[in-house]
């Protein structure tokens, strides 16, 4: 019988902070679980995260959001609440 479908959730991942260390942290623990994020940018976060899977909203499509996170809060509640995560 195979085990529960893990994901692991973040608001953003778009610079090197406390919370993406925790992130990556649990990565190691859940190999397997997917990322889902509103805004990922590969190039303003841990390189550990590249070779992830990693899921992001409508919102990550908004180069300025990925630059510039706050000027994207306004917007991040109704990104977080369109993703659709396939978990348990």
């Amino acid at each position: 019988m195979p085990g529960p479908r893990i994901a692991i959730a973040h608001d953003y991942l778009t610079q090197r902070g406390g919370a993406e260390r925790v992130v990556v942290s649990l990565m190691r623990a859940f190999p397997e679980a997917t990322v889902y994020t509103t805004l990922y940018d590969p190039d303003g976060t841990y390189p550990e995260f590249r070779d992830r899977t990693i899921v992001t909203s409508w919102l990550n499509r908004v180069p300025l959001a990925r630059r510039e996170h706050r000027l994207a809060l306004p917007l991040l509640r109704s990104a977080a609440e369109s993703l659709q995560i396939d978990a348990d």
